[in-house]
């Protein structure tokens, strides 16, 4: 008897550390580790691919949404960002937002509205995400929203892309069979309303204007400073961008479409915008 009692401690405390170091049961009740909204800056890695759970992301439209307008962000406003996910008979959740841009750079800034639902995550760069807390954790059988505030970043960011991952758990006290969903929304800029928060010490010219031609010619007020040069279409994509000494600078606008156009100038942080059309 003596000898079977140090083997039913063993036993036992191999036990708890088997628990205590058993993967999660259901989606973490305390937020989803940082990397894991299904960012491309994130090698597309989501809580189906971060070991928490087995399985494939799957996409979904519309599981992140906002209150910006369709003419775009503007600069420097606060808007609300809405996470929501459906699944019948489900009633455990977790999800991962982040706005960042291609090199992983958080795009605005992230106010909590909601501090018992959600927060920041935990680890290297956790501040780039949003993800739930162990109250947020838990809905209303077969939902769950969550939301928070971001304020939008500076003029001349140009589209904002928002990643998230979301979860419904199954809840059966493995990692199999969850089922794991992400989205991608993309934010334009409002161009319109940017020009008008730019420096006005900075001013320059588009000749000619509208054109049908091969090239414009810009012509700058500070001839002394480079100045880099993007142009965007009505829609915020960028269809040009180059750097160029002071001076007058010939664009070659011979591949742009017909259209109109927004060019960006920047000359040593001082920007300027001007519309312009391309017949």
């Amino acid at each position: 008897m003596k000898k079977l009692i140090p083997f039913s401690i063993a036993c036992l405390v191999i036990a708890i550390a088997g628990i205590m170091n058993a993967p999660n049961t259901h989606s973490r009740p305390e937020g989803a580790p940082a990397l894991a909204s299904g960012a491309p800056a994130d090698n597309n890695r989501t809580c189906a691919t971060s070991g928490c759970h087995s399985g494939t992301a799957s996409d979904r439209d519309g599981l992140i949404t906002s209150n910006v307008p369709s003419t775009g962000y503007i600069p420097g406003e606060t808007y609300t960002m809405t996470v929501s996910i459906t699944e019948a008979g489900i009633s455990k959740w977790g999800f991962q937002a982040t706005a960042q841009n291609s090199n992983g750079d958080l795009q605005g800034t992230y106010t909590l509205t909601n501090a018992a639902q959600t927060r920041l995550a935990a680890g290297t760069n956790g501040a780039k995400y949003v993800t739930h807390t162990t109250a947020g954790n838990s809905g209303s059988t077969g939902s769950k929203t969550w939301s928070f505030d971001w304020t939008a970043p500076a003029a001349g960011t140009g589209t904002v892309n928002f990643y998230t991952a979301a979860m419904a758990s199954n809840n059966n006290g493995g990692t199999a069979g969850d089922l794991v969903y992400k989205d991608q929304l993309a934010l334009e800029e409002d161009l319109t309303t940017s020009a008008a928060s730019t420096n006005a010490a900075l001013s320059f010219n588009v000749f000619p204007n509208p054109t049908a031609g091969q090239e414009i010619v810009i012509t700058t007020s500070k001839s002394s400073q480079a100045s880099r040069l993007v142009i965007y279409n009505a829609l915020g994509g960028i269809v040009k961008s180059e750097n160029f000494a002071a001076g007058q600078h010939k664009v070659d606008v011979s591949k742009i479409p017909a259209g109109l156009y927004f060019i960006w100038l920047d000359q040593a942080g001082e920007k300027s915008m001007k519309r312009f059309i391309k017949q």
